[in-house]
């Protein structure tokens, strides 16, 4: 696909700074072609920025609380706050079946997430899966219970809340980064 663009930079350039020859309609469609090939560009070099590095890593590591933004059928924001585990190059959420969230990723699956302390935050953007499959799902909520209240209260909230729901599994692709008040 770079080999592609490059190709057609001349073209873009030449559009860009007047010396092209040809009738106003075909400059115009020209000019749209070379803008949508700018922005695949922008959005590859955006996805191949969108490796976390080693401090942002470690601070996604800790237990924190993340703010998932979902798009609700009407276009608006629809935000909840979440438990979260950093699952290699993915994040891993989990929540009740038919909560509101779960009905929107459903429907369209582009989310993001903010975890902040303070002025230091992290926010991703990317799509998600849904893992329907209950015993995954339960294994899921109970490791996310026990990063964030231990063991012994994990166990107790397995039985007496998580267990009697349907649970799925929410897998956020990292596909864009913004991360602010990081060294690297």
């Amino acid at each position: 696909m770079r080999r592609h663009s490059r190709k057609r930079e001349p073209v873009c350039d030449a559009l860009a700074s007047g010396s092209h020859h040809g009738s106003s309609a075909s400059v115009a469609w020209l000019a749209g072609v070379c803008q949508r090939l700018k922005l695949q560009r922008k959005t590859l070099e955006r996805m191949a920025t969108a490796r976390l590095c080693p401090s942002v890593r470690a601070f996604l590591e800790e237990p924190r609380f993340a703010s998932l933004a979902t798009i609700n059928p009407d276009g608006s924001p629809q935000q909840t706050v979440m438990w979260y585990l950093l699952d290699g190059d993915r994040v891993m959420m989990n929540t009740a079946r038919g909560r509101i969230k779960d009905r929107n990723l459903a429907r369209d699956p582009r989310a993001s997430i903010c975890i902040e302390d303070g002025y230091r935050f992290v926010t991703i953007q990317g799509r998600v899966t849904l893992v329907d499959d209950q015993e995954r799902a339960q294994a899921d909520i109970a490791a996310l219970a026990t990063r964030y209240h231990g063991q012994a209260r994990a166990e107790e909230m397995m039985r007496e809340q998580f267990s009697k729901q349907e649970r799925v599994t929410i897998y956020l692709s990292i596909d864009n980064v913004v991360a602010h008040g990081f060294d690297e």
